[in-house]
């Protein structure tokens, strides 16, 4: 059985070096201008994952046609169980990769998008925009669950070892969410929140499910500001609020899953002191 750091040597015509026992190299099975094809050696055999979305057969089929019989008789082997510790590490791993895509959201259609939506402050470094890389994909904006630095008072830094995304999916000309059913995703668990604004000196905070809200509160009250990403996932950044935050203001959506999210964190706040306020969003 050919190992996968031979197959990755063999793509690319040189020494590639493993990360994590994982080879990261351009994808045969699609035009791939960075590398998004990750090769490592499983127990039952060579295991391939394309972050651009390419499926494992067409990967090792473009491997065999570009490489011949310089490879051994190779079995692909199985995708992970969603839920397993192997789906788990290749979606962080994923979430890493998408990251590393990404542009600066000044002047393009991220910032567009962001902008139609009355949303004039300073955007951080927290956001960003993913161009597509297959012409079935939809541009997006990306937004990092990650811990972030304040090199100094109200700016923030970059966020740091980023495993975990939110995406949302574009119209091509940003004007609005991409006509899909399902328009906003996540990538990677994460038990962090996206940060899109440090506290000022009023020492509050708004925590929303959605980053439009958040960055909306912040604009208009000039607290900090958290996106949560998902109601059920508001409840776990309690215990992520600096303890020098006085107040925090969670936005509720108007469902059964938000009020709840929002309760449940509310609970939480208010055990250990600090005042919760509870807005509901239409």
């Amino acid at each position: 059985m050919t190992s996968a750091a031979v197959v990755a040597e063999k793509l690319v015509g040189g020494k590639v070096n493993a990360r994590g026992g994982n080879y990261l190299v351009p994808c045969p099975a699609h035009e791939d201008s960075s590398p998004s094809l990750s090769l490592c050696d499983g127990d039952r055999g060579l295991m391939v994952h394309c972050f651009a979305g390419c499926k494992a057969k067409d990967v090792f089929e473009a491997i065999r046609k570009k490489l011949g019989k310089q490879i051994g008789d190779e079995r692909v082997a199985p995708e992970p169980v969603k839920g397993s510790s192997e789906y788990g590490r290749r979606q962080h791993e994923k979430a890493a990769w998408l990251w590393s895509q990404r542009k600066p959201i000044a002047g393009t259609i991220a910032e567009k998008y962001l902008r139609g939506r009355g949303i004039t402050c300073a955007l951080p470094a927290t956001l960003g925009f993913l161009p597509p890389k297959k012409s079935e994909h939809h541009p997006a904006m990306i937004a990092a669950f990650a811990t972030v630095d304040e090199p100094e008072p109200g700016l923030l830094g970059k966020p740091r070892h980023v495993a975990s995304v939110h995406l949302t999916l574009l119209r091509p000309d940003g004007s609005d969410k991409a006509d899909v059913e399902k328009p906003k995703l996540m990538v990677g668990s994460s038990r962090l929140p996206i940060v899109l604004a440090p506290p000022n000196d009023l020492l509050g905070l708004a925590i929303s499910e959605g980053i439009e809200d958040a960055l909306t509160e912040h604009l208009s009250t000039g607290v900090g500001a958290w996106a949560a990403g998902a109601a059920g996932r508001m409840p776990n950044l309690a215990d992520l609020v600096p303890s020098y935050i006085e107040a925090v203001t969670i936005l509720a959506h108007n469902d059964d899953a938000g009020r709840r999210g929002a309760r449940d964190l509310a609970v939480t706040l208010d055990r250990r002191g600090t005042q919760v306020t509870i807005e509901g969003l239409s």
